[in-house]
């Protein structure tokens, strides 16, 4: 299903990609969901909208004239969307955990970095970084339908009882500061000496695990 699309060039690629994941959403809702429309669609309609709406958040953060006091306040907004998306994975974790087939043999077994949850939120950010970014659109083009690609194998590997996949955890944790006492920084503080210093690196990270 995954078309490499280097040679074609991107017109109208984001529409296909779409498409692409929503038809894998389908074939997982209909195997491991007994065909139950919308459960597992819903979740990943969410995570669409709340990276869309981080990114317009990360842009925010770019502008060079934004207050430090601005940024700090976006860093929270991002934070906060974070724990959305990790609670979105978690949901989909849980909804899909009791119907994964269990590996059928002790041979030629694949045992996958990521969790069903956590690999569906990568194309996610795939999708939404092709649709989105302004430069490099042809590599983001292939490394989304790279990811479409690795979530259908995915699939297919469950599907023939292969497929050893991590146990749901969450690893990342923001605390409300980075040390005690009358002189600890605040969260607000060091966020926004945080952002200001990626600001001056201006990069869009690469997408993180949900965690």
């Amino acid at each position: 299903m995954a078309r490499r699309l280097l040679g074609e060039g991107c017109e109208n690629v984001s529409w296909n990609a779409r498409e692409d994941t929503w038809t894998i959403v389908r074939k997982l809702e209909k195997a491991l969901l007994e065909g139950k429309a919308g459960s597992l669609t819903d979740n990943i309609r969410r995570l669409f909208k709340i990276h869309e709406s981080q990114w317009e958040l990360e842009d925010l953060c770019r502008d060079p004239k934004a207050r430090l006091s601005t940024l700090g306040s976006l860093k929270h907004e991002i934070d906060r969307s974070n724990t959305q998306r990790v609670g979105v994975v978690r949901t989909v974790d849980a909804l899909l955990d009791s119907r994964i087939v269990e590996p059928n043999s002790q041979t030629d077994l694949v045992c996958w970095p990521l969790t069903l949850g956590q690999a569906l939120d990568q194309l996610v950010i795939a999708v939404v970084r092709c649709e989105r970014a302004e430069a490099d659109s042809a590599m983001l083009c292939e490394l989304r339908d790279h990811q479409i690609a690795a979530v259908e194998d995915l699939f297919g590997l469950l599907l023939e009882g292969r497929l050893v996949l991590p146990p749901a955890s969450t690893v990342k944790h923001y605390p409300r500061s980075l040390s005690t006492g009358p002189d600890a920084p605040t969260k607000a503080g060091h966020d926004a000496a945080e952002i200001a210093a990626d600001r001056q690196g201006g990069h869009r990270g690469s997408p993180q695990v949900a965690g």
